[in-house]
């Protein structure tokens, strides 16, 4: 990237999740002409249900969505704090030439969660609260900087180093974004 990222200046990053979560985030954009950023929380109930890092809840639950076509991609990352314990930081993309809300997909999303934790899962939809400087729930043109740049400040929440430090290894991941077909109208 050619221009400095805006980041949350109240965390130090992570210079390796940082990058990765935002150019995801424009790979999206320059296959999806309009994107609708879903930003969730999960955690669990109880902390012993936590599994062995090739049994994550979350990965198998952002993968199934993926295959079931409710959302265009992903990025989530793991940390670990006393209070919430081992928790996910998920920022889900939408098709924004299908769904005008994420309302009704979050409630989806957060019930397949608990589902795939037999009830012990537990949800938050980050919807724009009055302490939020953003919201990370509004339509996203391939073209619109302003919201764009929104979008990097709440990525780099999830990006944040605290809460990280605990885990023997950074945790996290982004889904695969196939090429642009090199169908349709060229943007302009």
């Amino acid at each position: 990237m050619h221009y400095e990222i805006e980041t949350n200046g109240k965390y130090q990053m992570n210079n390796q999740i940082l990058p990765e979560l935002v150019q995801h985030f424009y790979r999206l954009l320059t296959k999806y002409s309009k994107v609708i950023p879903l930003r969730m929380d999960f955690g669990y109930r109880r902390t012993e249900l936590y599994h062995h890092p090739d049994d994550w809840d979350m990965y198998r639950l952002a993968e199934e969505l993926m295959r079931d076509r409710k959302i265009l991609g992903y990025s989530w990352v793991m940390e670990y704090s006393p209070l919430k314990q081992y928790h996910f930081h998920v920022m889900f993309y939408l098709d924004g030439q299908s769904f005008k809300s994420s309302y009704r997909i979050a409630r989806y999303i957060g019930e397949r969660w608990v589902e795939k934790t037999q009830g012990e899962g537990i949800y938050h939809i980050s919807n724009k609260k009055p302490y939020h400087q953003v919201s990370g729930t509004k339509m996203i043109l391939h073209n619109d900087r302003r919201r764009q740049r929104e979008i990097e400040y709440i990525l780099s929440y999830m990006a944040k180093e605290e809460q990280k430090e605990v885990l023997e290894m950074l945790i996290y991941d982004v889904s695969l974004i196939p090429p642009v077909s090199g169908r349709g109208r060229p943007r302009k």
